[in-house]
């Protein structure tokens, strides 16, 4: 059924009527001011939704926290604490949250005391452990400490670990200091108060002190022949028939003179160090001592191996030792001086001695 056209006329004026009124503006949005592009641009966007919900949580947190008060304070700290221990374990949470390891403690290793034993003995000697004189035979140990002293016409030899041998001669009195050893390290101190000893020493490892004290001199050696005398009024006199040795003076920094092969030096409290020749005397003194040294260290090998052996070379060398075993190439011999490797191309012969 169709309107009648009187009433379609008024219904659009009616709707045109609505139309000019939603066109013109309000009085009260004429004195409104609305701020311009530029400014609303650099406004923060606000999701109406999503900040009403924040609203409303942070209102019933305030309800929450003002009905228990602190409990409610302990018990919204409990769930903060147990949803962040149930986070993602991330990489970033391994780290920080990792054990800090303990700190390791280093213990210093105990030093291993080292003896010298007694190999022969002449005349009149005395021993004084912590003040208190002892009998000397052979296999007596001179441990750190002992204090020797030897009587005219009186001389004592030791020896350590087929390293170190040397003999103390008449009218002599010496100290055995320090004598220890580490895993990494050894030191051996003599204390020559007044006399002459005879050293011989194999080569010592790269961490080994070896080191004679005398009157206001120290004198190190690494592996050598030598001898070395003392007396307060006339000084030190050093003798060297192989290898090198260094002496220090301890009241002048930095003062220090290598004596070395077939030389000699004095060392006087009140003139500079004087090198010379050795002399006679001492070469044959010294070189006694390598034979006594030698004969001796033989002995200890023929020991332990129950045979000696010579290998000759085709150069004419002979070199004296064990013959422990060959190689397709190489000869494996242990001498008085250490275990070496000879060509097999370079043999000449061997000849079993003893």
């Amino acid at each position: 059924m169709k309107n009648h056209p009187f009433e379609e006329t008024a219904l659009k004026r009616k709707i045109n009527s609505l139309e000019n009124v939603l066109r013109s503006e309000a009085s009260q949005t004429k004195e409104m001011k609305f701020p311009k592009w530029e400014e609303v641009s650099k406004r923060t966007v606000v999701f109406v939704d999503f900040h009403e919900k924040q609203k409303k949580q942070r209102e019933n947190m305030e309800w929450f926290f003002a009905s228990f008060g602190i409990a409610g304070s302990i018990l919204a700290a409990s769930l903060f604490f147990s949803v962040w221990i149930a986070r993602p374990f991330t990489e970033e949470t391994k780290v920080a949250t990792s054990p800090t390891p303990e700190a390791q403690v280093i213990i210093p290793e105990e030093p291993i005391p080292r003896a010298f034993k007694v190999t022969s003995v002449r005349g009149k000697i005395a021993l004084f452990r912590e003040g208190v004189s002892i009998p000397v035979g052979l296999e007596t140990e001179l441990r750190a400490g002992d204090k020797l002293e030897v009587g005219k016409k009186s001389e004592i030899d030791l020896e350590m670990e087929d390293l170190v041998f040397f003999k103390v001669s008449e009218n002599s009195v010496a100290e055995l200091v320090t004598n220890e050893k580490t895993s990494k390290k050894s030191i051996t101190e003599v204390r020559l108060e007044s006399g002459l000893l005879l050293f011989h020493l194999a080569k010592l490892q790269k961490d080994a002190t070896f080191r004679i004290k005398s009157g206001i001199w120290d004198t190190e050696v690494r592996g050598t022949t030598f001898s070395l005398s003392y007396s307060e009024k006339s000084g030190q006199k050093v003798s060297v028939i192989d290898g090198s040795v260094a002496v220090r003076n301890r009241e002048e920094v930095g003062l220090e003179e290598v004596v070395t092969e077939k030389q000699a030096a004095i060392f006087s409290p009140e003139k500079p160090p004087e090198i010379a020749t050795i002399s006679k005397s001492d070469l044959k003194s010294l070189s006694k001592l390598q034979k006594e040294v030698e004969t001796r260290k033989e002995g200890n090998l023929f020991q332990e191996f129950k045979r000696w052996e010579l290998v000759r070379l085709e150069d004419g060398t002979e070199v004296r030792g064990v013959i422990l075993g060959q190689t397709e190439t190489e000869l494996q011999v242990k001498t008085i001086d250490g275990e070496v490797q000879i060509p097999i191309s370079k043999v000449l012969e061997t000849e079993k001695i003893r």
